[in-house]
């Protein structure tokens, strides 16, 4: 697992897949939960609008404040907290494919400041990233940019792995959140599987 400087890619939350390769029993014991809570803490809230605020007031987002179908800085809002854990059940080892770090960040001062945190995250060796289906209302398109290197985390037997994913979404909201992990034998193997957690939402 190399520490150069990786470059980044952007993208507003995307998922990613990649097709099973081989089943031999070894992911029968590996589990991927999803789990979301509901943030209404009026000061988290104010966190997002101020985030948001200064986000369409940036050059590169100009165009989603004259696009979209809603007006995201008078909306009735919630922050969506997605929990995504990996467990490995079994008795070996297992590596899940994944990069240095994703995080929402679209410019210097929100990158190097706390200010806008939760809003503004980063979660260090991935397990997945989350892909958010909509029956009703709206998901507000973070920039969500993560590095292009390729590693191999490894979960020893009995041990697990969370990440936190946070979310600006309508109030009312319905849909459901999907994560996809890559599940490898071995570093550098080509026995991977996708193991894959979902879960509705209602708010």
């Amino acid at each position: 697992m190399g520490q150069t400087a990786p470059s980044i890619n952007t993208y507003n939350n995307a998922g990613y897949t990649t097709s099973p390769v081989a089943n031999d029993g070894i992911w029968d014991n590996v589990v991927v939960k999803v789990n979301y809570s509901v943030i209404d803490d009026p000061e988290i809230l104010s966190i997002a609008r101020d985030f948001i605020r200064m986000e369409l007031e940036s050059a590169n987002r100009s165009a989603l404040k004259k696009e979209s179908m809603v007006d995201w800085l008078s909306t009735d809002i919630v922050v969506l907290k997605v929990v995504v854990e990996l467990v490995n059940n079994g008795d070996k080892p297992i590596y899940y494919m994944t990069n240095a770090f994703c995080e929402v960040c679209f410019n210097a001062t929100v990158c190097n400041v706390r200010r806008f945190e939760p809003i503004a995250w980063r979660v260090e060796e991935p397990i997945a990233l989350l892909k958010i289906t909509v029956d009703e209302g709206e998901v507000y398109p973070l920039t969500i940019s993560c590095t292009l290197d390729l590693r191999y985390w490894k979960v020893v037997p009995g041990a697990s792995v969370v990440n936190e994913f946070y979310y600006v979404v309508t109030k009312p909201f319905r849909g459901a959140v999907k994560a996809k992990a890559v599940i490898c034998s071995a570093q550098l193997g080509n026995k991977c599987e996708i193991v894959e957690g979902s879960t509705k939402i209602v708010i």
